[in-house]
């Protein structure tokens, strides 16, 4: 089974206000990969969406022992800013995990992201509506950055 690292704006994702909001995207995301078998961390959900956070460090603890477990690691900031997902992006790609990066057509994110991307070690996903979300489906491949200078790999031809 492939394990998702999904992360998202704590405080935002935890915003229980109705439907719409980003609560509901994080939840639909889960449910959209797990009924497709996929076994999903977020910390938001395991922590019942903040009524339960653990204290700072245990939850970095737990988040990187769930981190070190997953097959890819999926972020999507919702138009928020969160350094804590950025702490997470730059984990993921210690580790080698592939990085995949969610945003909607109308949303921003930090700039840093582009450069991830351009660098080929994260691949950015865009949607127009919720429907898209659908088609956004880890498929296995090689864990890693693509970027053959990040593995470690000759760039010689």
């Amino acid at each position: 089974m492939m394990n998702i690292f999904l992360a998202v704006p704590y405080s935002a994702a935890c915003g229980l206000n109705g439907a719409g909001s980003f609560h509901e995207r994080v939840s639909e995301l889960i449910r959209h990969f797990e009924q497709r078998g996929f076994s999903v961390y977020a910390a938001p959900r395991e922590e019942s969406w903040g009524r339960d956070r653990p204290t700072r460090e245990r939850g970095i603890v737990r988040d990187i022992a769930a981190l070190a477990a997953a097959s890819v690691f999926v972020a999507m900031f919702g138009g928020y800013y969160a350094d804590g997902v950025l702490v997470e992006i730059g984990m993921a790609l210690s580790m080698r995990k592939r990085v995949i990066l969610l945003r909607a057509a109308n949303e921003g994110w930090p700039k840093y992201l582009d450069g991830l991307v351009a660098a080929g070690l994260a691949e950015a996903k865009e949607y127009v509506s919720e429907a898209d979300l659908a088609l956004v489906v880890p498929m296995p491949c090689a864990q890693g950055p693509r970027n053959k200078e990040h593995r470690g790999e000759s760039v010689v031809s």
